[in-house]
């Protein structure tokens, strides 16, 4: 070629659908108009050897990079464990239903049992946590180098759009000249064409893996820095309402122990009191009937000594005072 390669990156070559030159070269610059037409102008149709290398550098290159693409994308599904978000979500879901509202509501589930439970959950929901963290770094890795493939398959696209371009703009110079055997040309652009189609099919692929990991690391970012935050704060409600629970249940347990013994003790402490006030009345009527006999003792030694003798009476008198203290 006596031409420079026009490197062209107008979006127009990117575009999918039939490749129609005639529409494509008036929607570039003009400056690459002139340059794709001064490039198309060294295209030799009757040289074998000038046809059988155009664009063939470019689809060799398309082709190596078709089986790099095919290895990371091979890389990939082998790396990737799509089950780690089941596993954490049934993990999840499995303590939930024994942290359930009506549960609590009931008394059925115990702080012992829901602190078991827990314990038994929390290192398998901890090693799935790690291993779709490293999935997730992984698919991260994975997409930046789909990212960089799929731009480079848009240059690849664009290169062979350009060649294409050229192409097809001499093969029309050749036949409004009325020039003789284009087969060959013919055969090599639609070759060209082919390779093409491929790269378009390629970019489709790709993007489609970009959005698809893209969606993956969300859900799994998700699930990292919402899900799993927010049921170890509801697992911290449950362990502290369940904990809350039974200890009331245990203060209200020791309340009714607490009344039962006082009523206990208040029942013992009035027998006592009653049976204080009982020996208080007895010793009571005691003294009134110990006072009424004295009286009756004294009212019979005055009657007797009514009817002694004066002498008597004085000698008795006597004997009652000597017998005073």
């Amino acid at each position: 070629m006596t031409y420079d390669f026009p490197q062209l990156q107008a979006p127009i070559l990117l575009e999918g659908g039939t490749f129609d030159a005639a529409a494509i070269l008036p929607a570039l610059a003009e400056e690459d108009r002139a340059r794709v037409r001064g490039f198309a102008a060294g295209i030799d149709a009757g040289d074998p050897s000038g046809l059988a290398v155009y664009g063939a550098a470019e689809q060799g290159a398309m082709q190596t990079w078709l089986d790099i693409a095919i290895k990371t994308v091979a890389d990939q599904g082998a790396k990737q464990d799509a089950r780690s978000v089941d596993r954490i979500l049934g993990s999840l879901r499995g303590f939930d239903r024994l942290c359930g509202a009506r549960r609590f509501l009931v008394g059925h589930t115990s702080f012992a049992r829901l602190r078991k439970e827990y314990a038994r959950l929390a290192p398998a929901v901890d090693a799935n946590a790690n291993a779709l963290l490293d999935q997730s770094i992984g698919l991260r890795r994975v997409s930046k180098v789909l990212e960089r493939m799929e731009q480079e398959n848009q240059a690849h696209l664009a290169r062979l759009s350009t060649y294409l371009l050229c192409g097809e703009v001499r093969l029309q110079e050749l036949r409004g000249a009325g020039a003789g055997e284009l087969g060959r040309l013919e055969r090599r652009l639609h070759d060209i064409a082919l390779t093409r189609q491929v790269a378009l099919q390629t970019r489709g692929q790709l993007l489609l893996l970009v959005d698809g990991n893209a969606r993956m690391i969300d859900t799994m970012e998700r699930t990292l820095g919402q899900t799993l935050p927010l049921w170890k704060a509801q697992v911290l409600v449950a362990l502290g309402l369940s904990a809350q629970a039974e200890a009331r249940a245990e203060v209200e347990r020791t309340r009714r122990a607490l009344e039962r013994d006082m009523r206990a003790r208040n029942s013992l402490l009035g027998r006592l009191m009653a049976a204080l006030r009982g020996h208080k009345d007895e010793r009571a009527a005691l003294r009134q009937s110990n006072a009424r006999l004295l009286d009756a003792v004294t009212d019979l030694q005055r009657a007797l000594r009514a009817q002694e003798p004066p002498r008597l009476q004085a000698n008795d008198n006597k004997v009652q005072e000597e017998a005073r203290p």
